[in-house]
């Protein structure tokens, strides 16, 4: 090793690495590199040292592998000279070929032999497998050398000679002449950096420096003497005062390397990151960066260059912001508050928006790390005596990329002998790759086998549907903040323990279950859209009597389809099938014929009735442990309950229901927030609903044409903002129990239901199933109402909605209690439809009872 004293130096190598932060003077600029000639050109108005790792040789530390040669060894005795590191050899390789090494001729850069080692008991036998293998895997390699413990073979591809030699051929021997290796076994890696530690020695006294670790150094690999960590060493040096380093992307955000960015952050502080996109630095499609340390900077600036850019021209924004910033000190785009005690140096990492994200999570559902709410288990690639014929499905990503991959076709293994992940159905399968999105809910009834590169996901059902996290897992937000944590040097992957601490927005089991519902919905839709397209393309083979009778049919189904997706958004289609019919048959009736006088009247009373049956259904979810502090509401209905009183009922419900996590529907009234009467609110049109009932009682309004018009024009407008925020409703069902009818297994009960839902009396029937213990649990009873919560809970709305025959009008009516006479002996009760009266002593009962 030696360290090269240049004045005024010359370099071709580009400038930027020369760059540091304005406020840093230094007597010296240090490089260290395996290529000292590259830095010949550029003029520099420091002097410059050199220290040299390009010349070191294995020989000089063959003491320091052990007691067994290795194959670097026995190259070296035989007359290689591997001192030209290179990339590993991948060009016009066939997949899954790569060589140990790869012999270049350094004066035209040209590929003269590949060379491929096979040791240990099985070598000769491996030797054998792959010779026809070999021949013709490395076009561009005149000479492919194969070695095993006791043979070597050599492939001639111009002459088609085949030779086999006892040892390990010389360089003469094979008629190669001035070569080097380029190596890819880790052994020669290690050697190349084994004396790095030496290098503060090397330099001398130089004064204060600026040191430089260049993009030759094999840094962030595995093992020994890695150049990144010459850093820990020059930590300690005062007269370091600045860094400049092209780092591999595993070395600013891998664990490994962790301690040793904080030292470094301690030390010098972070100036600058500039992450560069694959192939810009090194080959291979390694990931890199530019680190610039040193300076007394509070910031540190970040950017991360795109793709397709020429990437050092000297207009680049990224360029110029750097220059800028570490000479003026001109914040750049993306500035970062105390980056040498982050985790990891990363952009994406750091990136500010991340943190924004996670807040606007948080605003819309309570946030809990997938770690807490599911079971993680990592996949890896089986060795090669695990498959097994009769084993277990081996699934890779490549076929997990597949939409419907077959479980037949997959390779097997032995996957107690290999100890792999096992996927069972149920579980959501998900890859480590962020530069690839997959996740699916694995249904298939083999289980299967996870190789590399795969996740396998129980979810805590109890807190997560799968199907919901499947639907996050995919989401642009998931894979920012999956991509935000991705390490790895040539390709990015997600780490275990950075999946378990993704945020992940958890809405109560409710809304999931609604969540899942829209998926199945989306399904059908698309399986709808490729049948009409199947039954398009099958007119083409129907014969002549069939293909007029075909595209009839598709042009029928297509109307229907396109006519049902326009409706589907219409609010008129929404009310007249799917709002609870105490609204919606109002609602409906105001689209008659009358006169502007009844016209008032009626909207007033519909409205009236909307605020009703809200206040009603609120009141009906409050379990009966906390009705004790609503006791006085039973006060409004003496003598009559006012038009006030229903917005003041829907306050007083929505303060309880506030602490109703679990529950969708309560949660939806809570965001009614009937208390507030800001602009353009339901609180707002509800309390002028009020105060415009209150106007017509007391005659108030003028009976002008002019009056009555902008009555009902005003009633209309807060009618249907009321209706339009009750829209949740439609989630909800209301179900009036016409029968219950226990299974003989006593587990279960057939509940044959009437659903109030539309604007026709003709309501439909359902039939359901339902467990015996939440038959029990929601206290079903024949004859009442009840809205559903879930499938699985419903809750009663009696006292407050009931379902009578009206005497006036011999009709099935919905009714709603309107008034209790003063002793609390007799309720009044007045029907949604058509505002007909009935009296129910039974019913004030059962309303001072609740």
């Amino acid at each position: 090793m030696g360290a090269e004293r240049h004045s005024g130096t010359t370099s071709a190598f580009p400038a930027w690495l020369l760059l540091r932060p304005a406020e840093v003077q230094v007597d010296t600029v240090v490089v260290v590199t395996q290529h000292p000639d590259l830095w010949g050109q550029l003029s520099v108005d420091l002097p410059l040292v050199t220290v040299n790792l390009g010349h070191i040789r294995p020989d000089d530390y063959w003491g320091r592998l052990g007691s067994s040669p290795s194959l670097i060894e026995q190259l070296t005795r035989r007359g290689w000279d591997p001192t030209n590191l290179l990339a590993d050899y991948k060009a016009s390789a066939r997949p899954g070929v790569r060589p140990d090494m790869t012999v270049i001729d350094p004066k035209t850069g040209q590929i003269a032999a590949v060379i491929e080692a096979k040791p240990g008991p099985h070598g000769e036998r491996r030797i054998r497998e792959l010779r026809d293998q070999w021949r013709t895997a490395l076009p561009e390699a005149p000479l492919v050398v194969l070695i095993g413990d006791r043979s070597t073979w050599i492939f001639e591809k111009a002459t088609g000679e085949v030779r086999q030699m006892d040892n390990i051929p010389s360089p003469a021997e094979l008629g190669l002449t001035a070569l080097g290796v380029a190596v890819s076994d880790r052994g020669f890696r290690r050697l190349l950096c084994a004396d790095l530690d030496s290098v503060p020695e090397q330099l001398g006294n130089v004064g204060s420096f600026h040191l430089i670790l260049d993009e030759s150094l094999p840094i962030g690999q595995p093992g020994l003497g890695d150049p990144a960590l010459l850093l820990n060493t020059m930590a300690t040096n005062d007269d370091a005062k600045c860094v400049s380093a092209v780092f591999p992307m595993n070395v600013l955000s891998g664990s490994r390397y962790g301690d040793a960015r904080q030292a470094w952050g301690q030390r010098w502080g972070v100036a600058a990151v500039i992450q560069m996109p694959p192939f810009t630095v090194y080959q291979a499609g390694v990931r890199s960066a530019l680190v610039f340390l040193g300076g007394d900077r509070p910031q540190t600036l970040m950017d991360l260059v795109p793709s397709g850019q020429r990437a050092f021209e000297p207009q680049t924004g990224w360029l110029r912001s750097l220059q800028t910033w570490l000479r003026d000190s001109t914040p750049g785009p993306m500035m970062v508050e105390s980056l040498g005690r982050s985790s990891s140096w990363a952009v994406a990492a750091n990136d500010p928006a991340l943190e924004a994200l996670v807040q606007r999570l948080r605003l819309i559902a309570d946030v809990k790390e997938l770690g807490d709410i599911a079971v993680l288990r990592v996949g890896r690639h089986p060795g090669r005596n695990h498959f097994a014929e009769n084993g277990m499905p081996l699934l890779t990503l490549k076929a997990a990329r597949e939409a419907a991959f077959d479980v037949s076709q997959l390779q097997r293994v032995d996957s107690e002998a290999a100890s792999l992940t096992i996927a069972q159905s149920g579980d959501i399968i998900l890859s480590t790759l962020p530069d690839s999105p997959l996740a699916f809910l694995y249904l298939g009834s083999e289980r299967v086998a996870l190789s590399q590169w795969l996740v396998a996901i129980t979810a805590n059902r109890d807190q997560v549907l799968p199907e919901y996290l499947v639907d996050y897992l995919l989401s642009a937000e998931a894979r920012v903040l999956m991509n935000a944590g991705a390490t790895g040097m040539t390709v990015a992957i997600v780490a275990p323990s950075v999946l378990r601490k993704l945020p992940v927005p958890l809405f109560d089991l409710e809304t999931q279950e609604e969540w899942v519902a829209s998926i199945s919905t989306e399904k059908a839709l698309r399986a709808a859209a490729e049948d009409l397209s199947f039954k398009r393309q099958a007119v083409f083979s129907a014969g002549e009597s069939q293909a007029r009778h075909s595209i009839d049919a598709v042009s029928q189904r297509a109307s229907v389809m396109r006519v049902s997706l326009d409706l589907a958004d219409r609010p008129d289609f929404q009310m007249a099938n799917f709002y609870p019919y105490p609204i919606a048959y109002g609602y409906r009736m105001l689209q008659t014929q009358m006169g502007l006088d009844r016209s008032c009247r009626e909207h007033l009373r519909i409205a009236e009735n909307v605020l009703a049956f809200a206040a009603c259904v609120s009141l009906a979810l409050i379990e009966p442990q906390e009705r004790q502090s609503l006791a006085e509401l039973a006060e409004k209905w003496v003598g009559g309950i006012s038009p006030g009183s229903w917005r003041e009922i829907l306050v007083q419900s929505t303060r309880i229901l506030r602490d109703y996590s679990g529950s969708a529907i309560a949660q939806a009234f809570v965001r009614l927030a009937p208390h507030r009467t800001r602009h353009d609110s339901f609180g707002e049109s509800a309390e002028r609903i009020s105060q415009l009932l209150n106007d017509w009682k007391h005659h108030r309004i003028g009976d002008d044409e002019t009056s009555l018009a902008d009555l009902r024009n005003e009633a209309e407008c807060h009618l249907n903002k009321c209706v339009r925020e009750l829209s949740f409703l439609t989630r909800h069902p209301i179900r009036l129990v016409e029968e219950l009818d226990q299974h003989r297994d006593g587990r279960r009960f057939a509940i044959s239901t009437t659903v109030l839902a539309g604007d026709h009396p003709a309501l439909r029937r359902e039939e359901l199933n339902m467990d015996s213990a939440a038959v029990l649990a929601s206290a079903l009873h024949n004859g009442d109402l009840f809205v559903e919560v879930d499938s699985q809970r419903w809750m009663t709305l009696h006292p407050f909605v009931q379902v009578r025959s009206c005497h006036q009008c011999r009709n099935r009516e919905v009714y709603f209690v309107d008034k209790v006479n003063r002793d609390g002996t007799m309720a009044v009760l007045k029907s949604f439809e058509r505002g007909h009266i009935e009296e129910s002593a039974d019913s004030a009962v059962d309303l001072r009872q609740w």
